[in-house]
């Protein structure tokens, strides 16, 4: 009997990677590129979907099926993307005692990189030398220990929520090779990455820690957080509008980014959108300083 209820366990699992990649994503909101129909715009970045195998190329990141392709989007664990997958099967019978999303643990335990301090140089050099932020404020955002080194001199930029809990964290490498990505078991929908001030009344949301800071260092009277990716659904956003901020979205200035501020406006009319004039406002912010 032990073993029937496995074979079936197993059998629900396979039905459920072989759902459409296509279908998953045009359920999240996904935009197929005009002149790249394997290529995606997300609310994680542009993926490449060649049959069941998916890409991302923001992340650097791949897998197989739509429970790991599901996985990636939500952030979310094995049993929730499950749940989330029972809404494209609704008729059959096997999967008639799906439980609801709600029911399963959103996130995993979150694993936040170790710190090294030795890494602190390389890393605030990145941050200075290469990405023309202000040394001022790259100092003091490490002596606060919002942003510190790991033993691989990424940066990790931590995201807090409620009573300045750690709620996350953002990485991105400093070496050669391009690479960023963010703690396994962040919640995005708990907090973000911010910088600034709640007195100003003014809320910027960017896609990136970087590019927070960037806008900051453009803007510096705003409270500026980054959404960790381009996404338009983020819990916290209407608490900030019931409490009379301004709120501008300053996503970047691509497909994706586009794209994703578009569906915020429509999901909130009041947020304005303030597009930057290059990709995004690092690159706005690294050609004045040139």
């Amino acid at each position: 009997m032990k073993n029937q209820h496995k074979s079936n366990w197993i059998n629900k699992c396979q039905n459920f990677r072989a759902i459409p990649l296509e279908t998953v994503l045009l359920h999240d909101g996904a935009k197929q590129d005009i002149h790249d129909k394997k290529k995606w715009h997300t609310i994680q970045g542009a993926i490449s979907i060649t049959g069941t195998k998916f890409f991302n190329w923001k992340y650097n990141f791949g897998g197989g099926g739509a429970i790991d392709l599901v996985m990636h989007l939500k952030e979310c664990d094995f049993s929730a993307a499950i749940a989330y997958l029972c809404i494209f099967t609704p008729n059959q019978p096997q999967w008639n005692h799906c439980p609801p999303v709600r029911d399963f643990p959103t996130c995993k335990k979150l694993l936040l990189p170790a710190k090294n301090n030795t890494q602190l140089t390389r890393v605030a050099s990145y941050l200075i030398k290469h990405r023309k932020l202000p040394e001022h404020l790259i100092y003091q955002t490490i002596e606060s220990g919002i942003i510190y080194a790991d033993p691989k001199a990424n940066v990790v930029f931590l995201m807090r929520g409620k009573g300045n809990a750690v709620v996350g964290a953002e990485l991105r490498g400093t070496t050669h090779k391009k690479w960023r990505g963010i703690a396994s078991g962040s919640d995005t929908q708990k907090g973000a990455f911010y910088v600034g001030s709640p007195s100003f009344k003014v809320l910027c949301i960017c896609e990136s820690a970087i590019d927070a800071l960037s806008y900051f260092t453009l803007f510096p009277h705003t409270l500026v957080v980054s959404t960790a990716g381009a996404n338009h659904r983020i819990a916290w956003i209407n608490n900030f509008i019931q409490k009379g901020y301004r709120v501008i979205c300053a996503f970047d200035n691509d497909d994706t980014g586009n794209h994703m501020a578009d569906k915020m406006a429509l999901l909130y009319p009041l947020i304005k959108r303030h597009r930057p004039e290059e990709h995004d406002w690092n690159d706005v912010l690294r050609k004045i300083m040139k």
